[in-house]
């Protein structure tokens, strides 16, 4: 109850643990109530496996649709994300090095459990967005970081360094300064940062 809300309309916002956060109410103090329906929250989990082998993949990243921001570091083959806006369609996308990303099915959102084993192919290299980060005297950037901007994800820059990496698709160069990203339609920009300076490329 609200006693003294403006008369002009509102949006209201609900949340609550174990529902998907409910936006976009628009409402007016007109003396009625107002109802605010809400569902609960999906969870997917299962496992992440090598499609030739059967093998448990060791380390790998499970997206929740958009939200890197939720993302959950996967280990030892198994996984669990937890759908927390309701933004269909509710896909979860499986990322680890050295291999194709896969995206499931979309879930439906009128179950809050769900389960999606995801069976990932080797990234096959002539395929992959590949290249070298080297200083101006053209020796190996050795300690850099590089991300990829696509349109799920971006990278954000400041003080010399990627902050919140942890969200966005980066990784530390090899001992050459090479890197590695499986392919994706939608990749835009490569950045690159190290304590010596900064580069990107289209």
């Amino acid at each position: 109850s609200w006693d003294s809300a403006p008369t002009d309309q509102l949006n209201m916002f609900a949340g609550k643990k174990g529902y998907f956060y409910s936006r976009q109410n628009f409402m007016t103090a007109d003396g009625e109530e107002h109802v605010i329906k809400m569902r609960k929250e999906l969870t997917v989990s299962g496992w992440a496996l090598d499609a030739a082998t059967g093998q448990a993949i060791t380390e790998f990243k499970a997206v929740p649709g958009a939200e890197r921001l939720e993302l959950a570091h996967g280990t030892n083959g198994q996984y669990s994300v937890t759908f927390h806006e309701f933004n269909p369609p509710l896909e979860v996308t499986i990322e680890a090095d050295g291999y194709e990303p896969l995206m499931s099915e979309p879930f439906s959102g009128k179950t809050n459990q769900a389960v999606w084993n995801a069976q990932l192919k080797k990234l096959d290299p002539n395929q992959a967005i590949a290249g070298t980060i080297v200083f101006p005297d053209g020796t190996p950037a050795v300690g850099a970081r590089v991300g990829l901007c696509t349109q799920r994800s971006g990278v954000t820059v400041g003080r010399g360094k990627f902050i919140n990496y942890e969200e966005s698709e980066t990784k530390s160069v090899g001992n050459k300064g090479q890197f590695l990203f499986a392919p994706d339609p939608t990749a835009s920009v490569v950045v690159a940062v190290h304590a010596r300076g900064y580069a990107s490329v289209d």
